[in-house]
C-alpha cells in the first residue's frame, strides 16, 4: 500500500501523521513521544532477534534508566538513534572534573541506529562500555556525554547492519 502524500491537503496530511502515530502505538512499535528513539529501539530488537549470531533482546521494563534492552545473555544495551553525526545524551556519569575511579557500568553496550537524512535505516553499529568510555564527549551545558558518530567510532564498532 502506498499513500500519495502530494494529493493530501495540509490538514489531511497532519491528520494522517496522527493516525500513523496512533497505529504505531497500537502495534507497540512506539511507546511515547520520542518517535525516532522508539522506532530505533523497535528496529534493533527486531533485527537482533531475527538475525542468527546476534543475542536475543527484549525491551527493558518501562521506567528503566540508562539502558533500553536486555539480552538473554544478561547484557544491557543502550540504544541511540541519529540522522546526523552525534547521538543523544548519556546522563548520570561523572563529569571529566570528577574522579574517574572505577564506577559501575550503566550498560554493557551502546547500539547506534544511524538514519539517513530521510530517516531511512542506514546502519546499526554496536560498541562496548569500554569503547564508549574512550569515545564519549562531554557536554557541559547538559552535564552529560554523547558520542560523535565519526570514522574513528565506526572503525572500532561492530557493524550489525549496513544498507550499503
Amino acid at each position: 500500500m502506498s499513500i500519495n502524500f502530494q494529493q493530501l491537503s495540509e490538514k489531511e496530511l497532519i491528520e494522517a501523521y496522527g493516525d500513523l502515530l496512533k497505529e504505531l502505538k497500537s502495534r507497540k512499535i512506539i511507546k511515547g513521544k520520542n518517535v525516532i528513539g522508539d522506532l530505533a529501539e523497535w528496529m534493533v530488537i527486531n533485527h537482533y532477534n531475527s538475525t542468527s549470531g546476534l543475542p536475543t533482546l527484549s525491551a527493558a521494563p518501562p521506567g528503566t534508566i540508562d539502558f533500553d534492552a536486555i539480552g538473554k545473555n544478561g547484557k544491557r544495551y543502550s540504544i541511540k538513534a541519529t540522522s546526523g553525526q552525534v547521538t543523544g545524551s548519556f546522563f548520570g556519569l561523572p563529569s571529566p572534573s570528577e574522579p574517574q575511579t572505577q564506577f559501575n557500568p550503566k550498560f554493557d553496550y551502546v547500539i547506534i541506529v544511524k538514519y539517513d537524512t530521510d530517516y531511512r535505516l542506514e546502519k546499526i553499529v554496536e560498541i562496548s562500555w569500554g569503547q564508549f568510555l574512550a569515545l564519549r564527549k562531554w557536554l557541559p551545558r547538559q552535564n552529560a556525554y554523547n558520542l560523535n558518530v565519526s570514522q574513528k567510532l565506526l572503525a572500532q564498532a561492530k557493524v550489525v547492519f549496513s544498507h550499503s
